[in-house]
């Protein structure tokens, strides 16, 4: 008896496991990927050049989850899900040179475009100014898995 209660347990939670799951993976909007071919900064963190992934998942609020992942450095955040866009396609990031940094200003993914505030510091501005150079952009497609 003892027995079929253990294994009666073991089944329900393998089952509670996998309903889980698959729960999970129906909240992504998006999953896709992209490479950085030097290091760049997103928000406050520093991804270094390589492969990353990029998944878009819901939340309980307006907001959706934005989670890119690299092999060392990760970052996720939350964008609004209201400012649409019309024209951004399968997506892309937005980034600008800013002396030797690429900092990421924006991304076009799912149909909504969101822009990031450039954490740059005063030093580094004042080295743009004295160059008298205007910030150079770069865009960076995000290939989006044929399943979204």
């Amino acid at each position: 008896m003892r027995f079929l209660t253990k294994i009666s347990l073991l089944a329900a939670a393998l089952m509670a496991v996998a309903l889980l799951s698959t729960s999970v993976r129906a909240n992504d909007l998006l999953t896709g990927r992209f490479t950085l071919t030097q290091s760049a900064q997103w928000n406050n963190t520093l991804l270094p050049a390589g492969s990353y992934t990029i998944q878009m998942r819901r939340t309980l609020s307006t907001s959706n989850l934005l989670v890119v992942r690299g092999e060392k450095e990760s970052v996720a955040m939350l964008i609004s899900s209201g400012t649409p866009c019309v024209n951004c396609g399968a997506g892309s990031i937005n980034m600008v040179s800013l002396g030797d940094l690429k900092v990421v200003t924006s991304i076009d993914i799912a149909g909504i475009h969101e822009n990031f505030k450039i954490k740059e510091s005063a030093k580094q501005r004042e080295e743009e100014l004295a160059k008298n150079r205007k910030p150079s952009s770069e865009q960076i497609a995000i290939h989006v898995d044929s399943n979204n």
